[in-house]
């Protein structure tokens, strides 16, 4: 039996796709690699590219070294930058209608230990570390401090 294969949309290539969440009626790629933009938002109905964002640098709203992309209840995108130490929350409908800004950024100058993971939650962020000096913990970008955190992983 023979496999076909079929293109449903090849004016938009990849390099190195690490990430794809689905938020409403788009997907969303997380692509850095070989790219000048790292997020690409595509119609989920069809394939068609709408548009990318997320340029590499290190000004308000460039990304370095992205460890981790997750999307939010409403409708926005959190992104860490590992590299630029910073969190980056993204608004998808200012993105794609290009309204300025489209994202609000939280620098963190001090942590436990390495972030590799961080998720939005109300007005604060849950980090996951790598070590035994933080687990998980919450990160108030007011405060610049985390708190509540875990350093061992639970029983």
């Amino acid at each position: 039996m023979a496999c076909t294969t079929a293109v449903l949309n090849d004016s938009f290539l990849f390099s190195w796709p690490k990430d794809l969440m689905i938020l409403d009626s788009l997907l969303i790629v997380h692509d850095s690699y070989l790219q000048t933009t790292s997020l690409h938002i595509f119609r989920k109905s069809d394939g068609t590219h709408l548009k990318s964002f997320g340029a590499k640098g290190r000004g308000p709203g460039e990304l370095i070294g992205i460890n981790s992309v997750n999307t939010n209840y409403d409708g926005s995108i959190t992104v860490f930058d590992l590299t630029g130490n910073k969190i980056i929350l993204f608004d998808i409908v200012s993105v794609l209608l290009d309204r300025k800004p489209c994202f609000t950024e939280y620098p963190i100058p001090t942590a436990p230990n390495r972030i590799k993971q961080v998720l939005r939650h109300k007005n604060e962020f849950i980090v996951k570390g790598n070590d035994d000096k933080m687990r998980y913990g919450f990160w108030n970008p007011s405060a610049q401090t985390c708190h509540d955190l875990y350093t061992a992983y639970p029983q």
